[in-house]
């Protein structure tokens, strides 16, 4: 994890992260953007509907395949992203205060 982008989707700029955690083999897409690197990162972070989208590394996810692979692939997603599309939730700025 700590880091590990992976291979371009063919013919395009668009990086392949391995995000693991919620389940073995989850990726994200790392999007080169004008405004920025945006992280489509589906489930590594996710709210329930009507639950406060709060940036937490260490929220628990019952559904996760491995808790503590999850916690390292969300600080690694806030590491190199910009923006990040969850998978239930609204996109998100990263900031240094999460």
């Amino acid at each position: 994890i700590g880091g590990e982008v992976g291979e371009f989707l063919p013919d395009t700029d668009i990086q392949i992260v391995k995000t693991p955690g919620h389940s073995p083999e989850h990726a994200s897409l790392l999007v080169p953007t004008s405004k920025g690197k945006i992280l489509v990162a589906a489930d590594v972070f996710w709210w329930a509907e009507g639950e406060k989208q709060k940036i937490d590394v260490d929220k628990n996810d019952d559904f996760a395949s491995d808790l503590e692979t999850l916690k390292k692939s969300r600080a690694n997603a806030l590491a190199i992203a910009d923006y990040i599309i969850p998978g239930h939730g609204k996109i998100f700025k990263v900031s240094n205060t999460y």
